[in-house]
């Protein structure tokens, strides 16, 4: 295959209305993918080139991701080194683009095909990156034997991805005594918040307002979306100090998220403290 047979292919799978539809890849795709794959590592750079410029919107059409993991896939079949490279690459690659997200986590995931062990001690680098695919790095720093982050992004991103909301609230349970201690309170009040969202989804919003107090008093700027559920409250720490210490964050109400069909947020201060984040 020639060079411009090798870019149109790559060019026209990125630009594809419907690459996959259902799961299913499409004919015309498939059968670009296929051609591709033949051609084995002539086409490793043609892809990592137009899939990375896909980060920065100068590639790709409208659904362009789906077609780029798709591309991520062949080039965990190709199996080369060059093609291990190039998913760490597309893996490394930020963007603007939510949806670029979706891509750097299949190129996560595709590289735990290449069983190569050497891979950890990068991969571990890249759980640093901004808007990391935590899960599925650690998902394949595991598969290639090594020991998985916990750090507080890998913990959020965990908690967030756990779609039964019951399951989840017991995760954060486990979780929560650790989160004074991260450097980030950012960190800190997303886990507030998402645990909050959690409870919020079974018992209702009243329900959650002890951590989404937790969440201001760590965390109590301005554009935190916890705010969004205090709307009658002016953003600032004192508020938040307020918040907390009517609907305190006690080791009651925690072990009241797991044992009761309703739980109840405590609307006077009093109990043994979860954590620290009364006045």
């Amino acid at each position: 295959m020639d060079a411009k047979r090798v870019s149109n292919n790559v060019r026209d799978i990125l630009a594809h209305e419907s690459p996959v539809v259902f799961g299913t890849v499409s004919k015309d795709v498939q059968r670009y993918l296929d051609e591709l794959q033949e051609a084995g590592d002539a086409v490793v750079q043609p892809i990592v080139s137009a899939v990375t410029d896909c980060a920065n919107g100068s590639s790709g059409g409208m659904h362009f991701w789906l077609g780029a993991q798709e591309l991520c896939k062949l080039l965990s079949r190709i199996g080369s080194s060059d093609a291990k490279n190039a998913l760490l690459t597309i893996l490394k690659t930020n963007s603007r683009f939510v949806e670029f997200d979706y891509v750097r986590a299949t190129a996560a995931g595709q590289l735990s095909s290449f069983k190569d062990t050497q891979l950890v001690p990068q991969l571990l680098q890249c759980l640093e990156m901004p808007n990391a695919p935590v899960l599925e790095i650690n998902k394949t720093i595991e598969a290639l034997g090594g020991n998985a982050s916990i750090s507080p992004a890998a913990i959020l991103a965990e908690g967030r991805n756990i779609s039964d909301s019951l399951e989840a609230i017991r995760y954060f349970i486990k979780h929560q005594p650790q989160v004074s201690s991260w450097p980030d309170v950012k960190n800190q009040g997303g886990f507030y918040f998402f645990f909050g969202c959690r409870v919020e989804a079974i018992s209702g919003t009243t329900a959650a307002y002890p951590l989404f107090a937790a969440g201001l008093v760590a965390n109590p700027q301005p554009n935190a979306v916890a705010w969004l559920k205090f709307p009658n409250q002016t953003p600032s720490l004192s508020s938040a100090q307020t918040l907390a210490e009517k609907y305190p964050l006690t080791d009651g109400y925690l072990a009241s998220l797991t044992t009761s069909s309703s739980p109840k947020a405590p609307e006077k201060k009093g109990g043994s403290s979860a954590n620290s984040i009364s006045a």
